[in-house]
């Protein structure tokens, strides 16, 4: 229940600003168990070619494992270049883009566009506090990032997300076969056929 009280007031108007934003990830992290105040394993503001991102999580210390990248409410879109942009430069394998109340989770290694390679959209306004305390936890927990199993349940899950994907852009082709195939079977030709190879059997046709 912390975690997720952690997360709710970042909904406010003012996770706007900066020091509001950084204030309440920091709570967020505490509850997940990163050590928040510890620099090498929560970067606030972590530098990379001149550039910077919001916040790198390190594990091992000093190491970023998933960038954080926070934008103000409702100005969210758009922004999955410049993360990934960042997460290809370190090699980092997650990326997180938040405004407090949307958090994607992204695999920037993955193939796809940027949405095809989100593994997970979480509202935490609009999903129950159960859904979104264990998205968290899944993906953010400490420990869990800290052993491999974050990444791992994060891979299998946009494998998941790939093959549902692929099943529904495949359901048009295979509902045209069907109907295709059934058209053939009803078509007078088929029917004269299926007649001619049984002599003195008497065949019904649907009108």
């Amino acid at each position: 229940m912390g975690l997720v009280c952690a997360t709710k007031p970042c909904c406010s108007d003012k996770f706007r600003q900066p020091l509001q934003a950084n204030q309440k990830l920091a709570a967020v992290a505490v509850e997940l168990g990163w050590p928040a105040y510890n620099t090498d394993a929560v970067w606030p503001e972590y530098s990379l070619s001149g550039r910077r991102v919001d916040f790198a999580l390190c594990s091992p210390p000093s190491k970023p494992i998933a960038f954080i990248e926070v934008k103000q409410i409702g100005q969210s879109d758009g922004a999955e270049r410049q993360l990934f942009e960042y997460a290809y430069h370190d090699g980092v394998p997650m990326a997180i883009l938040t405004d407090g109340r949307e958090w994607n989770f992204y695999l920037p290694g993955e193939q796809g566009a940027y949405d095809e390679r989100r593994i997970y959209k979480l509202d935490i306004v609009d999903r129950d506090v159960k859904e979104c305390a264990e998205r968290l936890e899944r993906y953010l927990l400490h420990s869990a990032v800290a052993s491999g199993a974050a990444i791992q349940s994060a891979r299998d899950d946009y494998r998941n997300v790939s093959k549902d994907r692929q099943m529904l852009a495949a359901l048009p082709t295979a509902w045209r076969q069907i109907i295709m195939d059934e058209d053939e079977r009803s078509s007078p030709t088929a029917w004269r056929a299926c007649a001619g190879s049984s002599p003195g059997r008497t065949w019904w046709r649907p009108s």
